[in-house]
């Protein structure tokens, strides 16, 4: 009797997830007051065309207000990885962002997994970025909690530093990238976007350099001009040639998406790593190189917001 009342409980605590994480994902996000320029708080705010979704200074999604077309450029440029697949298969989102590529994954028949510590993300997606229920089965905790935990297996593990405000080094370690290709299925493809002062800067080498230690292709796609600009590169890293079956149609207006998809492809390149050291758990420069980025990134939002520098 105690060991049948004992897996009820476990039932019933299961149900509730469920039902939270529900809500989460169908409940519109509150008015907020915070400033979007000031690094705290969650805000949705409209400039120049795009609607940002702003989290803690940052931005951490970008739509067309008109179209709901994702207008972030290494969230695009992310996509590509989807291409290198012949069928669609399964794909693991370490970070939800606004929901633009849980919902352009599962719109092209992938089976979208996803991750996100911050239920405050989890809540703007839905509101933001029109993310439901159907298309993502979402999981509210730690990323690499998750990876130990859940087998997968997955093509296409996607991480986003922006999925950790506090520690994003985390997520880029030796050990982090050995659980996310022990999670890949066969000809897996292993999938980092991140925020960075430029091409080739010292936090794009040293995390290449990392994804070197657990597969042997390693490919840069920038998504920013110049080339040494504050914006984001996306690594993709895999155990097989990393080249697409098709060419991509060069579009006729560079403000779109396929030109941003067409952009990062074209100027892809491998990242000289000699000397970058790689990261671990123990010994890990990132973390600083992080805290660098996001001052100038949250600078940079407040300067374009109107809003006083923190």
């Amino acid at each position: 009797m105690r060991r049948s009342r004992h897996f009820l409980w476990i039932a019933v605590l299961a149900a509730v997830a469920v039902i939270a994480l529900t809500a989460v994902l169908r409940t519109p996000l509150p008015p907020s007051n915070d400033d979007p320029g000031s690094g705290c708080g969650v805000r949705v705010v409209e400039d120049l065309g795009e609607r940002l979704l702003v989290v803690d200074g940052l931005i951490r999604g970008s739509v067309d207000p008109e179209t709901g077309e994702c207008l972030l450029p290494s969230s695009n440029a992310a996509g590509l990885a989807g291409r290198l697949f012949e069928v669609p298969g399964r794909v693991l989102l370490v970070g939800i962002g606004d929901g633009s590529a849980a919902r352009r994954f599962a719109g092209k028949g992938w089976r979208v997994d996803a991750v996100e510590p911050d239920p405050r993300v989890a809540w703007a997606a839905a509101w933001h970025g029109g993310l439901d229920a159907d298309d993502a089965s979402l999981v509210l905790g730690d990323p690499r909690t998750y990876l130990e935990t859940h087998d997968g297996p997955w093509e296409i593990v996607l991480v986003s530093d922006a999925a950790s405000i506090d520690d994003p080094g985390r997520l880029v370690t030796r050990e982090a990238f050995g659980l996310v290709a022990a999670r890949l299925a066969a000809g897996g493809v292993a999938v980092v976007d991140l925020e960075t002062a430029g091409w080739r800067s010292p936090l794009v080498r040293a995390v290449a350099a990392t994804l070197g230690s657990s597969f042997p292709r390693v490919l840069a796609l920038p998504t920013m001009e110049p080339p040494n600009a504050l914006g984001r590169v996306v690594l993709l890293a895999a155990d097989r040639p990393l080249e697409l079956p098709e060419e991509l149609d060069n579009p006729v207006d560079r403000f779109t998406a396929q030109y941003q998809r067409v952009h990062a492809w074209a100027n892809r390149f491998e990242p000289e790593t000699a000397g970058a050291p790689v990261l671990t758990d123990r010994r890990n420069p990132a973390r600083r190189w992080f805290a660098e980025t996001r001052a100038l990134s949250r600078e940079r939002l407040a300067d374009r917001l109107g809003a006083a520098t923190p």
